[in-house]
């Protein structure tokens, strides 16, 4: 039996900015029940130069909060309009004893964007993804 992309994929965080001018962080989502991870950043034609970067921290309150080496990407303001704006992360990449992730993105001017983190490929076969803050739901025919 062939599995469903929702079966495989988690929504976990997700954060938007309105004009946004100085940082916007989501929520820090646990490494636990994925093994990939992958931040997503989409900009409108009002956007101007940011920075997106992943960050690990050792629990969900964000505690000794540091970046993931080489997970930051900036963003010219000429190319920031319309950009479409991934990271990839494998927990390998995470410094030991860090088990949560959060993107945060930084614009240098009035910024319009909405930005997710996605987990994928479950670390438990079958798990039901409980939780989550956000999930498309299957509908069929």
């Amino acid at each position: 039996m062939a599995t469903a992309p929702s079966e495989q994929t988690g929504v976990l965080a997700t954060t938007y900015g309105n004009g946004a001018t100085a940082a916007v962080t989501t929520a820090y989502v646990s490494c636990k029940d994925f093994a990939t991870f992958q931040a997503m950043v989409l900009t409108s034609t009002t956007a101007d130069a940011f920075t997106a970067k992943l960050i690990q921290a050792t629990d969900a309150a964000g505690t000794g909060s540091k970046d993931i080496t080489d997970h930051t990407v900036t963003v010219a303001a000429g190319d920031a309009a319309n950009a479409v704006v991934t990271i990839d992360l494998i927990t390998d990449a995470l410094d030991e004893d860090f088990t949560h992730i959060a993107l945060s993105l930084t614009p240098t001017g009035a910024t319009d964007f909405a930005a997710t983190i996605s987990g994928f490929e479950p670390n438990y076969a079958g798990q039901k993804l409980l939780g989550i803050a956000a999930q498309a739901i299957r509908v069929k025919p």
